[in-house]
């Protein structure tokens, strides 16, 4: 058995491997309460780019039964709360997987108090944006930012909580590449029985670029273009109907 390529037929096979080993699949706010003796996979989305572009996936996973826990920012280049991104993130909700929010701590006060007060009003946008409680977060950038104030002690549910770690085997694709085999692990003899796999949707769209700089020119890049390309044929051009373009006219 090999590491999955960025594709969604092999996430899908990967699912599946899955589900043959006998994990079983929770969001990441049950992780302090997960029963003992249960294989269980922890499946986590950071959405750094594109809500639309997750939904692939999202399908893909409610077709095997799997929920996952999908982290929305609130402080990144896409306003979440416009009508297509928040359209993609509701439906996110009804294909049955959870929210949580992915905090930027560079955008927020320095302070303690109006930090945590700024963390409860992003909270509060959130879930008043998916109709559901927020009960997880996690940090955007962790390795380039400022240390997290929240991993611990903030009420919520963080992935990373140092209190949460024991016998868990964390993996990730950031950056469009398995650091190591760990992921294999799961297939193997002395398989964990926790899993917490973080998986970016964005980085599975087309398997047929390798080289992670060409996958974001070639693919990425042009997404985010289409999208603006289509803000500004749905809006600006809309101009030309404005009564005030017409009595020019």
């Amino acid at each position: 058995m090999s590491l999955p390529e960025f594709s969604l037929s092999a996430y899908d096979r990967l699912l599946g491997q899955l589900l043959d080993a006998g994990y079983a699949f929770a969001p990441v706010a049950e992780l302090p309460h997960l029963p003992s003796g249960q294989r269980t996979v922890l499946l986590r989305h950071d959405v750094d780019l594109d809500p639309p572009s997750t939904l692939a996936m999202a399908e893909c996973e409610a077709a095997h039964g799997v929920v996952s826990t999908y982290y929305l920012p609130l402080t990144v280049h896409f306003n979440t709360l416009d009508r297509v991104n928040s359209a993609a993130i509701r439906e996110l909700v009804a294909l049955g997987h959870d929210i949580g929010l992915h905090y930027d701590v560079r955008t927020y006060p320095d302070e303690p108090e109006a930090r945590r007060a700024h963390l409860d009003w992003e909270i509060g946008i959130l879930e008043g944006l998916v109709g559901a409680p927020v009960r997880t977060i996690s940090m955007h950038q962790p390795t380039i930012g400022p240390q997290d104030p929240f991993r611990s002690g903030s009420g919520f549910v963080h992935p990373h909580d140092p209190a949460l770690q024991e016998g868990l085997l964390y993996v990730s694709d950031s950056a469009r590449a398995w650091r190591d085999d760990a992921l294999l692990r799961c297939f193997g003899e002395d398989a964990p029985q926790r899993l917490l796999l973080l998986v970016h949707p964005e980085s599975w769209l087309d398997p047929s670029i390798a080289d992670p700089i060409d996958y974001v020119e070639q693919v990425l890049l042009p997404l985010r273009m289409d999208r603006a390309r289509a803000a500004y044929e749905d809006e600006v051009r809309a101009w030309r109907e404005h009564p005030t373009a017409q009595a020019r006219a």
